[in-house]
């Protein structure tokens, strides 16, 4: 071998190091926290036994094996039921993992998660020599929301995972590959089928007839699978459910129920207030628009805030794909689902593609914002209090991005795209 290729083998295999070590160390340290059960410094006790969220459906398949219709003797542990969900049992059975291979899937999907989001971070070139960069990254993963993600053993994992990858693959033209990843992940949950919407109708990416004709196909029988369901079990989307704590309606309803709860103990009304969770959500979502239409008058007279993201969603790459995906997945969590917690993961993408930006004069700004940003809400959710101060600023945040990148998404999807 001669000295040169030598010399770049060495090259390639450094470039590596920095993330397969910050890999190998969250691990660990989550290896540690599992062990000396310190999820309580994260602001939530765990649920026994372990991997809460995934014994439902790995329960639901060893009673299955036994001849238990699970759909009507409830096998989980704490009695849920897994509703729409139960297209997980269909597929653990495949593969003969049943309740006894909780752990063992549960460790795994935790992998996974740090594995990709590594690869993610090698992707985008963030730089893990500096240490000051992985610190932030490492605060991000070790935040509460990933945390109860991990002792859950969310499958929203899997869907995390899947969703970079076709993001991925629409920026290197396997849009096939896309179109069938983004249908399975919208099967296994409901909201991410509006991605495929957002993909068919961008202008700038040219589709051939046939992946036209094939994407529209995918799309029409998995919305048709998707309102089936629904329809079948009678569920709305618009099934948000209120507590007595802010983080357990962190979303669009968590602002409202804090101003409610204030109205009440200020006694400024004869009767307490009460709405119910639907009647909160509209209350929300009709706040997000009042802020939005002020900002829009601000934005036509010169005036836009920041963050503004919307030199970053214009060109066809890996990161607009990233970026929009990501964004996307948070809006609807945020309005839609009403369970903004642990699908706090798709900020990840934001806190990388922020992190490469920070070091660019020009971009150091949105940079900063997609980095502290992220972190600030993550970490805010340790407790009640801190978690009520940081509603607003997400609320106003959210709107701002939404404002300032509405003309890039008009000019991105104003018409359907020509076929070629």
């Amino acid at each position: 071998m001669s000295p040169l290729l030598k010399s770049q083998k060495n090259v390639t295999w450094n470039s590596f190091v920095p993330y397969l070590s910050n890999f190998l160390i969250i691990n660990i340290i989550y290896g540690v926290i599992r062990a000396r059960n310190l999820w309580h410094f994260f602001g939530f006790t765990p649920m026994k036994p372990s991997f809460a969220d995934l014994r439902a459906y790995t329960s639901a398949v060893t009673c299955s094996e036994k001849g238990i219709n699970f759909l009507i003797h409830s096998c989980d542990p704490w009695g849920r039921n897994i509703g729409l969900l139960r297209i997980y049992v269909p597929i653990m059975k495949f593969f003969h993992l049943n309740e006894s291979h909780t752990n063992l899937i549960g460790n795994s999907l935790q992998v996974l998660l740090f594995f990709s989001i590594y690869c993610l971070a090698y992707a985008l070139r963030v730089n893990l020599k500096n240490f000051k960069t992985t610190i932030l990254i490492l605060l991000f993963l070790i935040s509460p929301p990933v945390a109860l993600l991990i002792e859950r053993g969310q499958l929203e994992i899997l869907l995390f995972v899947l969703i970079v990858l076709s993001a991925f693959l629409l920026s290197v033209n396997k849009k096939i590959a896309a179109y069938l990843l983004i249908a399975f992940v919208s099967i296994l949950k409901l909201y991410p089928i509006i991605l495929f919407g957002f993909v068919l109708i961008n202008q700038r990416s040219k589709n051939s007839k046939f992946q036209l004709i094939l994407g529209l196909s995918i799309f029409g029988v998995v919305l048709g699978s998707v309102l089936s369901s629904l329809w079948s079990e009678g569920t709305s989307l618009w099934a948000g459910t209120l507590g007595s704590s802010p983080r357990q309606i962190f979303g669009v309803v968590a602002l409202p129920f804090i101003l409610i709860r204030g109205v009440n103990l200020l006694a400024f009304l004869p009767n307490n207030l009460v709405l119910s969770a639907s009647q909160t959500q509209y209350v929300g979502i009709i706040f997000f628009i009042l802020i939005l239409i002020v900002l829009r008058i601000l934005w036509s007279r010169g005036k836009v805030l920041k963050p503004d993201l919307s030199d970053l969603l214009k060109k066809e790459t890996f990161t607009s794909y990233l970026l929009l995906f990501s964004l996307c997945l948070i809006y609807l969590s945020y309005f839609l689902v009403s369970s903004f917690e642990y699908r706090m993961v798709y900020l990840a993408p934001l806190l990388l593609i922020g992190l490469t930006q920070i070091d660019s004069r020009a971009k150091k700004s949105v940079g900063s914002y997609l980095v502290y940003g992220p972190l600030i809400a993550m970490w805010a959710q340790v407790n009640n209090w801190t978690s009520e101060v940081v509603q607003f600023p997400i609320y106003l945040i959210l709107a701002v991005i939404f404002c300032n990148i509405l003309p890039s998404l008009h000019a991105k999807f104003s018409r359907i795209p020509e076929s070629s």
